[in-house]
């Protein structure tokens, strides 16, 4: 929790009301975390995009794999 309250303030784009609401609902997102099927952390960019378009490409072979089956 301590370090996304230091990379929120060194990134400058919130007030510390805005950080101190965004830390407020973190065990909420947590608790809610269980109900999507992929989690990205944001610590890098670089790899945070890679994981993320490799989600999308398993998610499209994952549509067509069923769309292959239902005709």
């Amino acid at each position: 929790m301590e370090t996304l309250k230091e990379r929120l303030k060194r990134r400058k784009t919130e007030s510390e009301e805005q950080i101190k609401r965004r830390l407020e609902r973190v065990p909420m997102e947590l608790e809610k975390a269980k109900y999507f099927d992929y989690i990205f952390i944001n610590d890098n960019l670089e790899s945070t995009v890679k994981s993320v378009v490799r989600a999308i490409f398993d998610e499209i072979e994952k549509w067509k794999a069923i769309q292959k089956h239902e005709y």
